[in-house]
């Protein structure tokens, strides 16, 4: 036979589970031939692993049960054309003839018959009939009917405004992604299973179309795409396609002149408003590497720094090598070079910052300190359009040397 899904009633399908517990499994017969499960299409509900499912009617069949019952009750109410129950009583006994006679016009006068004199019942002398009250049950009908209704559309996800006509916007996109998702999920997850190859798995899979149904409203849908526009991962193609319309084919990807744009595999940093590349690789090192090299040659407006490393445990003063204090061992620092808490100089002079522009660069190196600076002893941090570069004794202890525009 060739391969195509066939149709198989439900009455000459069965299963044939296994015997273990834990692994499960099963096979399906199909008028005594027996298949494996891998040759059918499967989408059970509530399955307990052995090829049968749970469905609404078997575990809420008392609700439906009720409902259809009331519907049975009310059925029963119009058939005798709404008249109220009661009993005869009569002062004389009544012959047999007599009773079946006014049972007759009775049931005839309770029936849907249209004829008119259908609708009259005429009682013998000293006859009367005496009305029976409501029971609870008649006097509540209606509002059981809404009760029964709004718990049925509980039992399928779906609010009764839904069924009523009454439901919200919101309403609306909640019965999309809160009942209908979920549902053409499980359908999308059996197709893969049943339907692919195992050499197709993970590179083809099936999907509803859902995008009638998550468009909502035109003002909705043009904000969102004037997002998508305005970040630069969608094009005017690809909302006109969106919306049915024919392409411009305009081959152009829209960027503000505001972008600074990025290449990591090359290093390279292009600003399109002031047409400049800077290649990261010829400042130095590449961002968040560390650069160990000593030999680094110091700009012009870099001074070179000579100091006497040895200091007295006690007060922290410069000594000399034997431990007394002399000046004649301490060297000139530069007048730009800026010291650490511990009182350690930093290798290169400190460049002036506006204190405002400081204070901001220092508070974003700090954020990411451990998880980018941490154990460097130098490195490059971007803040708006400049890349700084500076020392790092510790967290907090900082020196930025140099500041590019890009």
């Amino acid at each position: 036979m060739p391969a195509a899904l066939y149709y198989v009633d439900e009455s000459r399908l069965s299963t044939i589970p296994n015997c273990k517990a834990i692994f499960k499994d099963y096979s399906v017969s199909v008028d005594g031939n027996i298949y494996p499960k891998s040759d059918f299409l499967k989408i059970l509900r509530n399955s307990k692993g052995n090829g049968k499912g749970a469905g609404i009617v078997s575990e809420s069949g008392t609700m439906l049960a009720t409902a259809y019952n009331t519907m049975l009750y009310e059925n029963s109410v119009v058939k005798k054309g709404g008249n109220k129950k009661g009993f005869f009583t009569s002062q004389n006994q009544q012959s047999k003839e007599a009773m079946k006679s006014i049972k007759d016009a009775w049931r005839e006068m309770n029936s849907s018959s249209q004829r008119m004199e259908d609708n009259v019942c005429v009682l013998n002398a000293g006859m009367d009939f005496k009305e029976v009250s409501n029971t609870s049950m008649d006097m509540q009908l209606n509002q059981n009917k809404k009760t029964n209704s709004g718990e049925i559309c509980g039992i399928f996800g779906i609010s009764s405004n839904m069924m009523s006509g009454n439901a919200s916007a919101e309403t609306k996109e909640n019965f999309i992604t809160d009942t209908l998702t979920p549902l053409l999920n499980i359908f999308e997850t059996a197709f893969d299973s049943d339907l692919l190859m195992e050499t197709e798995k993970g590179k083809r899979y099936f999907a509803f179309d859902t995008r009638e149904l998550t468009r909502g409203d035109i003002l909705k849908r043009y904000q969102a795409y004037a997002i998508g526009k305005e970040k630069g991962f969608i094009q005017i193609d690809d909302i006109r396609k969106q919306e049915d319309m024919p392409p411009l084919n305009i081959p152009f990807i829209n960027l503000g002149l505001g972008d600074v744009l990025y290449n990591p595999e090359t290093g390279e940093i292009y600003t399109p408003n002031t047409d400049r590349v800077i290649n990261i690789h010829d400042l130095g090192w590449s961002l968040g590497e560390n650069n160990n090299d000593e030999s680094e040659e110091i700009s012009d407006n870099e001074e070179e720094l000579r100091f006497n490393p040895n200091h007295d445990p006690k007060n922290g003063k410069f000594t000399s090598s034997s431990g007394g204090i002399s000046s004649k061992d301490l060297t000139t620092v530069g007048k730009n070079v800026k010291l650490d808490s511990k009182g350690t100089p930093y290798k290169h002079s400190e460049l002036k910052l506006p204190k405002k522009e400081y204070g901001k660069v220092i508070r974003e190196i700090d954020d990411l300190y451990d998880k980018k600076y941490k154990g460097l002893e130098k490195s490059l941090h971007r803040s708006g359009n400049y890349i700084y570069r500076f020392e790092i004794h510790d967290f907090d202890e900082y020196n930025i040397f140099h500041k590019y525009k890009i």
